[in-house]
């Protein structure tokens, strides 16, 4: 099985998985590729990659096996399982700390999922970070307290995950 990754200029990776069979050239947009392309929509509309691991856009969305990584590299969310269990829950946890996986925060504690390949975790225009089935049918969701504009998730190097105006600084 082969896996693609897009390394920064340090050679830390930022996007795995492409899932292409071929690159495009050019403009071309169109091109026939057996995978799902949606993994980078801002390089495939825009020609640009986002150098951010720690951020989900409104045009990005997490599938398990994914994770996003503060920029300290502390902490990683994703799709995780607690050791013994088949159910999948989004989690925070510690990314350095091993053999044992800490678990810091549980989004779907009340609604483990059982099959992940139907699910994505992104986040909406209205500043909601969902979990998203198959029928794009919202299964788990966080409490908005404020809109902003152009939303991102940012993972801090507290551990905390916020939603915040992507053109806001602080």
């Amino acid at each position: 099985m082969e896996s693609n990754v897009l390394l920064d200029l340090e050679m830390n990776s930022k996007i795995s998985d492409f899932g292409m069979d071929r690159c495009f050239v050019g403009n071309e947009m169109d091109a026939n590729a057996s995978g799902e392309w949606l993994h980078v929509p801002e390089y495939a509309t825009n020609g640009i990659f986002s150098v951010k691991s720690d951020v989900i856009t409104t045009n990005q969305y997490i599938i398990d096996g994914e994770t996003v990584v503060s920029s300290s590299g502390t902490f990683e969310m994703g799709f995780f399982s607690p050791k013994g269990s088949s159910k999948r829950y989004i989690g925070i946890w510690y990314k350095q700390i091993l053999p044992v996986q800490t678990v810091v925060r549980v989004a779907n504690r009340e609604k483990p999922l059982t099959n992940t390949s139907l699910f994505v975790l992104k986040v909406t225009k209205t500043g909601i970070l969902a979990l998203l089935n198959d029928k794009n049918e919202i299964i788990w969701s966080t409490n908005a307290s404020r809109s902003v504009q152009n939303p991102v998730a940012l993972l801090l190097d507290s551990g905390d995950l916020v939603i915040k105006d992507a053109n806001d600084e602080t």
